[in-house]
């Protein structure tokens, strides 16, 4: 009757108890969700979910749904993985265009100043803040 082994056996029970943390935060999320959301006692929530999820609906909607949510978080980390580079060369490469056009601004902005220094006394400290807050990184 030992077709399985010990390996299996104790795999087994170690996938059981992180199981069953799982499942107690899903039923300490849904118990405060419905708390929250519905304005019911935390312990009738629990009740509640533990009743839908494992009478009515069963594990097979939650196997079915952890498993679409699987598949794309799956699908997401290599398009993530693949889309760095890519993204790294596009701002490099838009990077330099954007901080010469924000020089090119800072520039035309120090201009104007210069021109309404010679009209209004700005103070060192306003001008300072707003060369800061316009210079590039």
């Amino acid at each position: 009757m030992d077709q399985f082994g010990r390996g299996v056996r104790i795999a087994s029970v170690v996938i059981i108890v992180f199981f069953a943390f799982y499942m107690v935060s899903i039923y300490k999320g849904a118990g405060n969700l419905l708390e929250v959301m519905l304005g019911i006692s935390y312990a009738h929530g629990l009740i509640i979910t533990a009743v839908i999820v494992t009478s009515l609906c069963g594990f097979r909607a939650v196997v079915y749904t952890d498993l679409i949510q699987g598949v794309l978080t799956f699908i997401g980390g290599i398009v993530l993985f693949f889309a760095f580079p890519l993204i790294f060369v596009i701002t490099l490469v838009i990077g330099n265009a954007v901080f010469s056009t924000l020089k090119k601004f800072r520039n035309s902005v120090l201009k104007t100043l210069k021109i309404l220094d010679m009209c209004v006394d700005f103070t060192t400290i306003k001008y300072s803040v707003l060369f800061v807050s316009l210079s590039p990184l």
